[in-house]
């Protein structure tokens, strides 16, 4: 059918033929196209078995899988010069792709020279001897998944010796709306992936110089200095959707035993408290220390006397779930090679006038650590954030020296202490803090092993920002049992690419 094609017959075949302009190389193409053609039927096979019900973990399988499908075949037109093994090379580099992908055994590509005879010398024998078409496996074969990863990666592997798939300007619109369609088809999935990330939402034209994911996320840059600011992360109608959920939590908190949160004091103020060590999958409450009196009564108006909220806003609450689970968080999560991210905590933080305290420095690892350490934050400036109202600052390229200390469950279960430090606290000289101010919209990549910090906001406006944590749960990475937070057993951390918002 294959053959039929490249001699000019109107098969269904021929019509998605991705590069015939190149007829020169229309024996590659050929092979390309039929394992196209194989990945693209074993995609609709993964779709009738997971609409069938199949477990977590080949739904995972399969999400990595067509995250590879989608990326190779959409790949920009710009600065390719030569084959699509500058694409992958380029995707490599700047962290949205990686020739060691879980979903599948990946082996180097054979040279195009050498790749070219051997595949002239076969279409020498099959000019006499067509293809077979291969034939579909019943949809609950057990060999469905596995038959499909090794049919993507054939797809990688020959995607590393074709010609340039952006060379003419039609037919990468050909391998867009191919893509598009692909990235469409996965609603049947019930997989919770993203249908358009960026680069299918700016792919339209394959020349156009914004379609790359890494110009606006740039995951080099969190590697290398541990924090990246991504400006206008949300719409003004999302800041002030958000800003007034914010605002309306206030009206919810408690009226009675109000509970202070300080991190400068925290070994007395939550040490004894189940109330923060049992909070990982509720909304609870916690006010500035300036606010409430001895008799809990408060001393200032409710809408400035939260410290923050959380810890399982982004379950319980839709406006912060929507947002904690959009397309935008899974394309970063995607680039920075999470395999399987769940979401650990989220929070509310005021950080209001006059009253808002200073959380001393940092490392999220010492609260949420993995082994090895995979913890991220994603921090949103809810308003403008501004040395006088306690911006973020950060020791850049901390994250590089290690996790330098751990807030934990005390191991002596006999204690009054539920949680503990294990060491001191680390002094860090205030020279080696830079100040990050930015605007409102503005989402920082916070690694979790890099040092900050904020000041108490001595101003007279606030800053309030909503922020939450995501963790690898795959790859041999192990949330530490010792973290003071905790999932109960029958509500896990909800994974980023299985949940829908």
């Amino acid at each position: 059918m294959f053959r039929s094609s490249l001699e000019g017959n109107a098969t269904n075949t021929g019509q998605n033929m991705l590069l015939h302009q190149h007829y020169q190389y229309h024996l590659i193409i050929q092979q390309q196209q039929q394992q196209l053609a194989l990945a693209n039927h074993h995609l609709a096979l993964a779709a009738s078995a997971a609409a069938s019900g199949v477990n977590h973990q080949q739904k995972d399988e399969i999400a990595r899988s067509l995250k590879v499908f989608a990326q190779l075949t959409s790949g920009p037109a710009e600065n390719v010069p030569g084959s699509t093994q500058d694409v992958m090379q380029e995707f490599a580099s700047n962290g949205y792709a990686s020739d060691d992908l879980n979903c599948f055994a990946y082996s180097p590509a054979p040279s195009p020279a050498n790749q070219l005879h051997r595949n002239l010398a076969a279409a020498g024998a099959a000019a006499n001897h067509p293809p077979q078409v291969v034939p579909a496996p019943a949809p609950l074969s057990a060999r469905w998944l596995q038959n499909y990863r090794e049919q993507l990666n054939n797809v990688w592997r020959s995607m590393a010796y074709m010609p340039c798939i952006g060379t003419n300007a039609n037919a990468g619109l050909q391998v867009h709306a191919q893509a598009q369609a692909a990235s469409n088809n996965l609603s049947a999935m019930g997989l919770g992936l993203p249908l358009q990330p960026d680069h299918f939402r700016h792919g339209s034209n394959p020349s156009n110089n914004n379609n790359k994911m890494n110009k606006r996320y740039k995951p080099k840059e969190l590697n290398e200095n541990g924090y990246v600011v991504i400006e206008d992360f949300l719409t003004a109608e999302e800041v002030d959707s958000l800003y007034q959920e914010g605002r309306t939590l206030c009206l919810d908190a408690p009226q009675t035993n109000r509970k202070i949160f300080s991190t400068i004091k925290a070994e007395d103020a939550h040490s004894k408290e189940l109330y923060f060590m049992d909070s990982g999958d509720k909304v609870r409450y916690f006010f500035e220390k300036g606010a409430v009196g001895e008799e809990g009564q408060l001393l200032v108006d409710p809408m400035i006397a939260l410290n923050k909220v959380g810890h399982a806003l982004h379950v319980e609450h839709p406006t912060f779930n929507a947002i904690t689970f959009s397309n935008r968080v899974r394309e970063i999560c995607w680039q920075l090679n999470f395999n399987r991210p769940a979401v650990c905590q989220s929070m509310y933080i005021y950080k209001n006038p006059g009253i808002g305290g200073e959380v001393i420095p940092h490392q999220d690892s010492w609260y949420l650590h993995t082994e090895p350490n995979s913890a991220v934050g994603f921090w949103m400036a809810l308003e403008d954030c501004t040395l006088q109202n306690g911006c973020l600052q950060f020791i850049k390229g901390s994250h590089k020296s290690g996790v330098h200390r751990r807030y934990m469950r005390n191991p002596d279960t006999n204690a009054t202490e539920l949680m503990v430090y294990d060491r001191a606290a680390p002094i860090y000289p205030q020279s080696s803090f830079a100040p990050i101010q930015v605007s409102k919209g503005t989402c920082i990549l916070i690694h979790g092993n890099v040092v900050h910090k904020s000041e108490q906001n001595r101003s007279q406006k606030s800053r309030h920002a909503y922020t939450f944590h995501v963790i690898e749960t795959e790859n041999n990475v192990m949330y530490s049992e010792d973290n003071w937070l905790q999932a109960p057993q029958d509500k896990p951390f909800p994974v980023l690419f299985e949940r829908k918002a």
